[in-house]
């Protein structure tokens, strides 16, 4: 079985007439900003947010080369310029679609959900520019070991192994600082389980009838050099070429082979690799999972912890029952809220929620 899909998206967007539509905005962003550089000086941990239209954003206290103002929350980063460049080549918006967004929207749905935002927030969107696009496939038909490498051919100049425990994890293959192409093969089911984190790709797997122990994910990571060579300028027209893009990379930039013949270049190429060639064919990127069965499956991965933390406070605090312990944490906890943060249960819930997803 493949799934193929987009994980990340990176593009920036020019905005008609940026300086004077962003500029309440970008007066509010400053004051958070502030805000935001104030807390950490005094080492305060609650977080500053923004709600925008239908989103709610958290402020960083710190900006980027090009963008002055930093928002993330669970779906989206978004970077604002204080000023449009006057040169052409930088535009003042900054977009990342994340991993969470595009498997739960599908990449169209991602991608049109951000744009409008922007048009409606920020101001009219006039074109954008695409700089970074992972495409990978996820599959349970690849069986490899370290040796697995040397089966491997194209334009790469360098490879290397990735090991856990002992075990093989992955390869990598080129170089992603070049901003061209960097492929990156590795065993996704023991990378969601040593981080504990994205279980919900269990639920896709499941729902494909994929074995869920032993899928794989082939991965190739494509800058601003890789679009700029193939005349590739937008996000649309990238969207596009999503086929011709993934045949390129499959096809001419590595291969898997079997190894036949002492000359790689004569092997054939593996059978399992030729199908793989073929997964962007009739790709749609639709949505794979809900966002709420993703919440779910996150929240479930923070109960080790939850134990953790409350079986060492009740051993510090001599506590030996579950109720008397659970009962003396909420009592603190809400005092903490009340007199350390001026907050209650229930607002610091929403604010996190807030974060979450759209609303």
């Amino acid at each position: 079985m493949f799934i193929p899909n987009i994980d990340t998206l990176i593009a920036t967007i020019d905005i008609e007439d940026y300086d004077i539509r962003a500029y309440a905005l970008l007066l509010t962003l400053e004051e958070l900003k502030e805000e935001a550089k104030n807390k950490l000086k005094e080492s305060i941990a609650s977080k500053v947010q923004v709600k925008i239209g239908n989103m709610t954003f958290e402020v960083l206290p710190n900006g980027s080369r090009h963008h002055a103002y930093i928002l993330h929350n669970d779906l989206y980063e978004v970077k604002l310029a204080r000023y449009r460049s006057s040169s052409g080549d930088s535009y003042p918006v900054f977009v990342k679609i994340k991993s969470a967004c595009l498997w739960s929207k599908g990449y169209r749905k991602a991608w049109e959900d951000i744009k409008s935002f922007i048009n409606k927030y920020v101001g009219e969107v006039l074109t954008n520019k695409i700089s970074r696009l992972d495409i990978c496939c996820h599959t349970d038909e690849l069986q490899l070991t370290s040796s697995d490498i040397d089966r491997f051919s194209g334009k790469f100049r360098s490879d290397e192994i990735y090991r856990s425990d002992r075990k093989l994890s992955g390869f990598t293959f080129g170089s992603g600082k070049n901003k061209n192409v960097f492929c990156r093969i590795y065993n996704k089911t023991l990378e969601v389980k040593q981080k504990r984190q994205k279980t919900w790709f269990f639920d896709i797997w499941e729902k494909q009838n994929m074995d869920i122990e032993n899928v794989w994910n082939v991965e190739f990571q494509l800058g601003r050099k890789f679009f700029k060579k193939h005349e590739i300028e937008t996000v649309e027209k990238a969207f596009k070429q999503l086929k011709p893009m993934w045949e390129y990379c499959t096809t001419l930039w590595i291969t898997m082979r079997d190894l036949t013949n002492t000359r790689k270049d004569r092997c054939d190429i593996n059978e399992t690799w030729l199908r793989l060639q073929d997964t962007f064919k009739n790709f749609e990127g639709k949505e794979l999972i809900t966002r709420d069965k993703q919440l779910e499956r996150e929240s479930e991965v923070l109960i080790p912890s939850i134990m953790g933390y409350l079986t060492t406070y009740s051993a510090r605090s001599n506590i030996k029952d579950l109720g008397d312990s659970l009962m003396n944490v909420i009592n603190k906890g809400l005092n903490y809220l009340e007199n350390a943060k001026k907050s209650n249960f229930t607002i610091e819930v929403a604010k996190k929620q807030s974060l979450l997803k759209e609303c």
